[in-house]
């Protein structure tokens, strides 16, 4: 009886130590379980912290080159401003000195004019003579004047012609690249947005599969739980019903041997229960730190390509809008190139039709002035002739002196000629190379 009392108090003392490991290592997981969850928490913190940081530093940076961009380009504008508007008066400055130095040719030739004419009209007897010459020298400048009008309005159509096509084409060209822009805009656009939503369904379908796979093993683990005790519970019920019916039979030695195989069975099962518990609690643990080491990668790679595509977008629009002003900024140059060209056209064609107005004005009034001179003489043209074979020499070299003026007159006209020429060609040299540099 003794015995019997003794083998339960051990079994007693047994399940006591055993719960009393149970209810340690229960403890252990739990504190173990907290620790990993505030050091979860605070690297989440951490990280969070310094992705905020990252953030304002890199938008930071992104307003100050905006800033050092936006103050680039309003210099690069002052400075084509300035530059235009030295040009232009530079142009007044050489368009003043022309007319003014015109002005002073048509003056000195208007003098000269006006000395022939007093020296024509004094010289009565040579009147037939210059007359004839006359008109021939009127219909060759009429002649010659009519060839450069219609070269001069030739050489207009055609650099009109040929600024309309290449503003054309310019525009082609620029409407083309703009769409190409756009197209490939949207085409990063929507590969951004795919990549994102599927990015975010593997997460969603990973974190769910986690889930259920942790929500499974605690349930299986709880099953575990509950079926070990139930047959620890069935099992001391059956040990004591067994030990009651055969008290009466067994002897002494066998209680011993029978509490002894009974404690060796308890202590093997605690330790294996503790064993499992353990190894269950490592596998926990490593499943944990490799769940938090995957969900960290996968959220570093997410973050990196957010901000990939975050400096992609911006440095596309800061491209956009340069190209866009630098092509505004093109086009109203070209704008102004084009309305100076016409209204300079346009001068130069009033002031040609004018002089040649001017021209005729003072040709018809010499003819019709040679006209009077020449109703006025009575003499027959048969003495006329006789005259000019009887010509003394003073008369000779009259005439000598007329044909010099006549040549002097001519080499005149034919270098102010030259000269205007000379003044077209450079203009339309100078025209085209500001065209090509402001290009």
């Amino acid at each position: 009886m003794a015995e019997k009392q003794a083998a339960a108090q051990r079994k007693l003392e047994a399940e006591k130590k055993a719960a009393a490991q149970r209810k340690l290592e229960a403890e252990k997981k739990a504190a173990a379980q907290k620790k990993a969850e505030a050091e979860k928490k605070a690297a989440a913190q951490r990280k969070l912290e310094a992705e905020k940081k990252a953030a304002a530093q890199k938008k930071a940076e992104a307003e100050k080159k905006a800033a050092a961009q936006r103050k680039l380009e309003a210099e690069k504008k002052a400075a084509a401003q300035k530059k235009a508007e030295a040009e232009k008066k530079a142009a007044a400055q050489r368009k003043l000195e022309a007319e003014k130095k015109a002005a002073a040719q048509k003056k000195a030739e208007a003098e000269k004019k006006a000395a022939a004419q007093k020296k024509a009209e004094a010289e009565k007897k040579a009147a037939t003579q210059r007359k004839l010459e006359a008109e021939k020298k009127a219909a060759a400048q009429r002649k010659l004047e009519a060839e450069k009008k219609a070269a001069a309005q030739k050489k207009a159509e055609a650099d009109k012609k040929a600024a309309t096509q290449r503003k054309l084409e310019a525009e082609k060209k620029a409407a083309a690249q703009r769409k190409l822009e756009a197209e490939k805009k949207a085409a990063a656009q929507k590969k951004a947005e795919a990549e994102k939503k599927a990015a975010a369904q593997k997460k969603a379908e990973a974190e769910k599969k986690a889930a259920t796979q942790r929500k499974l093993e605690a349930e299986k683990k709880a099953a575990a739980q509950r079926k070990l005790e139930a047959e620890k519970k069935a099992a001391a019920q059956k040990k004591a019903e067994a030990d009651k019916k055969a008290a009466t039979q067994r002897k002494l030695e066998a209680e011993k041997q029978a509490a002894a195989q009974k404690k060796a069975e308890a202590e093997k099962k605690a330790a294996a229960q503790r064993k499992l518990e353990v190894d269950k609690q490592a596998a926990a643990q490593k499943k944990a730190e490799s769940e938090k080491k995957a969900a960290a990668q996968r959220k570093l790679e997410a973050d990196k390509k957010a901000a990939a595509q975050r400096k992609l977008e911006a440095d596309k629009k800061a491209a956009a809008q340069r190209k866009l002003e630098v092509d505004k900024q093109a086009a109203a140059q070209r704008k102004l190139e084009v309305d100076k060209k016409a209204a300079a056209q346009k001068k130069a064609e009033a002031e040609k039709k004018a002089a040649a107005q001017r021209k005729l004005e003072a040709d018809k009034k010499a003819a019709a002035q040679k006209k009077a001179v020449a109703k006025k003489k009575t003499e027959p043209l048969n003495k006329v002739a006789l005259v000019k074979r009887a010509k003394t020499v003073s008369e000779q070299k009259r005439e000598g002196r007329i044909e010099l003026f006549k040549v002097s007159l001519y080499l005149d006209t034919g270098k102010v000629l030259g000269l205007v020429g000379i003044g077209v060609f450079a203009a339309s040299v100078l025209m085209t190379t500001m065209v090509f540099f402001l290009r």
